[in-house]
């Protein structure tokens, strides 16, 4: 089955700057999918996955002034 669901940050900062989303290399490796846009999230585990733990970290980041230092990352495990 496929599991979907879409990632969400907010910003506060005026103007409104925009976001971006990004995954470790790992979790591209599964191999899982997201929309650096909207934060859609898809990954379809094939059979040989089955009963296997797999963590994958989500990250936003800011377009502001100094990107480096304006992110946010969540992990999560699913099997």
């Amino acid at each position: 089955e496929v599991l979907s669901f879409t990632a969400v940050a907010t910003d506060s900062d005026v103007p409104v700057q925009t976001l971006t989303y990004s995954m470790e290399a790992p979790a591209l490796a599964n191999p899982m999918s997201l929309d650096d846009e909207t934060g859609a999230f898809n990954w379809t585990p094939t059979e040989a996955q089955a009963g296997s733990i797999f963590d994958v970290t989500i990250t936003a980041t800011d377009n502001g002034i100094n990107p480096s230092n304006l992110f946010a990352s969540e992990t999560f495990s699913g099997k």
